[in-house]
């Protein structure tokens, strides 16, 4: 978007309004339909899966931290967590993985 202003000397100027600078990002609030759209991209190439045994979900949680950092992926799992709210079995196994990362103890409960 922009706007037209004018000079003194008489010459016209657009101004573009997008190339403004923000202080902040707003967050994006997440709907339903974007909740089914989500995929964890960073997770999936490490080769982490929710319906893998606890041994192998170790593994790819160590590979996803090694490669991508532990805010990331801790972020990516909350995202899944927040996908599959509701579903009990699930919200165990991502917390256990949270926890995992967090503290390095993996339990699932």
């Amino acid at each position: 978007m922009s706007y037209i202003t004018v000079k003194r000397n008489g010459k016209k100027r657009a101004v573009n309004l997008d190339k403004k600078k923000r202080s902040y990002i707003p967050t994006k609030v997440l709907k339903a339909a974007d909740l089914k759209k989500i995929h964890i991209h960073g997770l999936s190439l490490a080769g982490y899966t929710l319906d893998l045994a606890d041994g192998l979900r170790k593994k790819a949680l160590e590979k996803a931290v090694t490669k991508y950092g532990k805010g990331d992926t801790m972020a990516e799992l909350s995202l899944l967590r927040t996908k599959y709210q509701g579903n009990e079995r699930m919200e165990r196994v991502i917390d256990s993985d949270i926890a995992y990362v967090a503290t390095g103890k993996f339990e699932e409960a």
